[in-house]
């Protein structure tokens, strides 16, 4: 697409995969499934062990959720990870 810039794709290089390749669909709503209640509990965590000062002020607020969100994100590309590397 790109070639008019001199731009041209490697056709050797390493070809990309495909997320969650082989898996069942048992086990990706499983990680996905177990990802969201994760993320739950993180938040709900996070919100009860710090003080009300930091859930008030507006940056605070959103702490739980991102984090959160970021560990389920974490998980579910750990898991993904283990899934396809266990696949022949």
């Amino acid at each position: 697409m790109l070639t008019w810039l001199g731009i041209r794709r490697k056709t050797e290089g390493p070809q990309t995969r495909q997320f969650f390749a082989g898996a069942s669909k048992r086990t990706i709503v499983a990680t996905l499934a177990g990802a969201l209640t994760i993320l739950v509990l993180v938040r709900l965590v996070l919100t009860e062990l710090l003080p009300e000062e930091v859930l008030m002020d507006p940056l605070g607020s959103v702490l739980p959720r991102v984090i959160g969100l970021l560990t389920a994100v974490i998980v579910v590309g750990v898991v993904e990870r283990i899934v396809t590397d266990a696949k022949p």
